[in-house]
């Protein structure tokens, strides 16, 4: 039984016993003694019984502005995480799809944490169609560790270097040898050929980038290949 109705539930046995009183009184016959002694025991119980429900009736009152506040701080507290998180972002620069770049930004006051990238790109050995499905796909997930604050987007160079290295095994796990040109005195840099370039060039602008990061306040946060935001606690 809730506070409310407990208090309701008193105010009605007094008004109850109230009646009794009447009804006692009438059928014996009491003279006005009686009636004054009695009137004033009834009047002195509903005047706690009064007191008591407006006490419980405050206490009601109060609980529940406590619980609303409660939860519009917490409302509030959780708008401010999500917009200090939503400051970071990671994407895939395709302006030379050959030597795509990784971009960072974060435009918060705080680090971030704990910056893991999951890379999906498509295999150049698989039928475009099955891109979509996910079964033509190769995923790798790399760790950066942590981001400060950067003045607009920049280069991250471990995830820019880890990137190009990683497309090149791509080209090469499709293409085997024929993935680099033969170097014209021994010793040189093989280069790729055209062969592993028209891969890169054919996969790189369907690649995309997953974030999983963690704010200063230990929250942590997924940002998807749509550019979602949203809170994420499966991954460690």
């Amino acid at each position: 039984m809730r506070l409310s109705d407990r208090a309701m539930f008193w105010v009605f046995l007094a008004a109850i016993g109230a009646l009794v009183l009447l009804v006692v009184g009438i059928s014996n016959g009491k003279d006005a003694t009686w009636w004054a002694a009695w009137g004033q025991w009834a009047g002195a119980f509903g005047s706690v019984a009064a007191a008591g429900t407006a006490v419980w009736i405050a206490v009601v009152g109060w609980r529940k502005s406590d619980a609303q506040y409660r939860e519009q701080a917490q409302r509030t507290e959780t708008a401010e995480l999500q917009y200090l998180a939503s400051r970071f972002g990671v994407w895939i620069d395709r302006g030379n799809v050959v030597n795509p770049k990784v971009m960072v930004a974060n435009s918060g006051p705080l680090p971030i944490y704990q910056v893991l990238l999951g890379f999906t790109f498509p295999d150049p050995g698989q039928l475009t169609a099955a891109w979509e499905s996910g079964e033509g796909v190769k995923k790798s997930v790399i760790r950066i560790d942590s981001v400060g604050p950067t003045d607009g987007p920049q280069v991250h160079t471990y995830a820019t270097k880890w990137l190009i290295r990683h497309l090149v095994d791509v080209a090469e796990e499709h293409l085997g040898e024929a993935a680099f040109t033969i170097p014209d005195e021994p010793g040189a840099r093989r280069a790729l050929s055209l062969a592993a370039r028209t891969d890169l060039e054919n996969i790189v602008p369907f690649g995309w980038v997953e974030v999983y990061f963690s704010d200063s306040n230990g929250n942590r946060w997924t940002r998807t290949r749509e550019g979602k935001l949203m809170p994420n606690s499966e991954w460690s």
